[in-house]
């Protein structure tokens, strides 16, 4: 993207690694039957989960370098749901995007509509957060969960 676009301006939203693994599996569990013309084991859909984020991350940390500083922001999900006005702002300053104060009302009112959403919980088990651990503790790690 960079070779086509090299001012591009990049937001990072990085989200607790529990949750996602749990989120993508519940998205392959309501896929999968409506695509698949065979049998398919979950385990198998596990270890893809695992591997497919940890070979997307490797590769993003990699080349993160490659992105220049002022065109990067990274946010974590869980501060923007909480304030995500407040995050919305801090984008619009680390990017020096134009319109913010043009925009805001709008960011307002959509943040309005959606002040009923939850985001899903899922009941992580001991052994369940030490098995994710073991596969992607270098993120867990790096960003502190």
């Amino acid at each position: 993207m960079l070779d086509i676009y090299p001012e591009a301006k990049f937001i990072h939203i990085y989200r607790n690694p529990y949750e996602v693994f749990f989120s993508t599996k519940k998205l392959y569990e309501g896929i999968m039957p409506l695509f698949t013309l065979q049998n398919y084991d979950m385990k198998e859909i596990e270890e893809n989960i695992f591997y497919f984020y940890k070979a997307m991350y490797e590769k993003f940390f990699r080349e993160q370098h490659l992105i220049k500083d002022e065109n990067y922001v990274e946010i974590r999900y869980e501060n923007f749901i909480k304030e995500p006005f407040k995050t919305l702002k801090e984008i619009y300053e680390a990017l020096k995007l134009p319109d913010f104060e043009k925009s805001k009302n709008r960011f307002k009112k959509y943040i309005a509509q959606q002040k009923n959403y939850n985001s899903r919980r899922y009941k992580i088990t001991k052994e369940d957060k030490e098995r994710i651990y073991e596969h992607w503790k270098f993120t867990i790690n790096k960003w502190d969960y």
